[in-house]
């Protein structure tokens, strides 16, 4: 069932959610906003534990990905946090892909969101997002606004601590005050603290205080620090 709206309700928490399906995997499935300029909204929903799997598509822990690539399918999550272990099955390029948030979504934005659980991609895992895929040659437009993530990350291909994967021909337009202490492996083709370039045209276009554990895979798109 695809999910067509806005949902807002402070404080609203999950507890032991469990989640096994075939396609998107996730309390929320599928977003579609069926070309509403808007898009979908999600705030303040908090998931605090308990295992999401897909066995043959996309998982997230809030969200489990959008219908399609398109520019049509536009998503923002404010204030959302994960502690579930979120698992993607698939190995494909635009099917395997776990996120401790979202599993894949192309046009979406990301404030005061936080994971705490383990992310496992069968192509790629991040801690916020798996995949930010755009099709048919548009640029994908996320963004990261004070997000973190403290939970273990693995993807087959590529793994992030934040963004497992931006995608070919597009890049995430901005990152701000977001931060990885959570483990990152795996990665056979791309292994990052925060960001997963796919190619040299995609990418980060803007950060601004970004930063990741220096024992972590280095990123150009942040700066280390040693724990306290």
């Amino acid at each position: 069932m695809r999910f067509n709206g806005n949902f807002s309700a402070a404080g609203t928490v999950v507890e032991n959610l469990h989640v096994q399906a075939v396609q998107h995997a996730g309390l929320f499935g599928c977003a579609y906003n069926g070309g509403r300029a808007s898009g979908v909204t999600i705030e303040d929903v908090s998931v605090t534990g308990g295992y999401v799997e897909s066995s043959e598509n996309v998982a997230g822990g809030v969200l489990g990905g959008t219908a399609s690539r398109g520019q049509n399918d536009r998503v923002s999550l404010a204030r959302c946090s994960n502690a579930a272990t979120v698992v993607s099955l698939a190995a494909g390029y635009d099917i395997g892909n776990a996120g401790g948030l979202v599993g894949i979504a192309p046009y979406a934005s990301f404030d005061r969101c936080r994971n705490d659980g383990t992310v496992k991609g069968g192509y790629s895992g991040g801690g916020i997002c798996g995949g930010s895929f755009a099709w048919g040659g548009h640029s994908n437009t996320h963004g990261y606004a004070d997000c973190m993530n403290t939970g273990s990350v693995w993807g087959g291909n590529c793994a992030g601590g934040i963004c497992g994967n931006s995608g070919y021909g597009g890049k995430i337009s901005s990152a701000s005050n977001c931060y990885n202490v959570g483990s990152v492996e795996g990665g056979t083709d791309g292994l990052h603290a925060l960001f997963v370039p796919e190619d040299s045209t995609s990418g980060v276009s803007s950060v601004t205080n970004c930063y990741y554990l220096d024992t972590l895979p280095a990123d150009t798109y942040g700066t280390p620090k040693t724990a306290a």
